[in-house]
């Protein structure tokens, strides 16, 4: 190879080697931002479990609520059958 051969390979690489580098640092800030966004996703997730744990505590069980229906279906009909009378 010529001189003039050379150069231009060696100008060559080192375009190629700064578009690498370009290229790479690109990479690297979606990755960072990706990782950004997947600890306030993280964040998220953990408050509205502790949301929905908060809204179960509280909720009415469903077996007081069943066993007080069954009562007042008793009370609803022993008033049929004897309340008109």
């Amino acid at each position: 190879m010529s001189d003039p051969d050379l150069h231009r390979l060696a100008v060559a690489v080192e375009s190629l080697s700064g578009k690498m580098d370009t290229g790479i640092a690109a990479v690297r800030g979606d990755i960072n931002l990706v990782a950004q966004a997947q600890s306030r996703t993280h964040d998220d997730v953990d408050k509205l479990d502790l949301r929905v744990k908060d809204l179960e505590g509280r909720r009415f069980p469903l077996a007081v609520t069943s066993g007080t229906m069954g009562v007042a279906a008793v009370a609803v009909s022993v008033y049929a059958a004897f309340g008109k009378g």
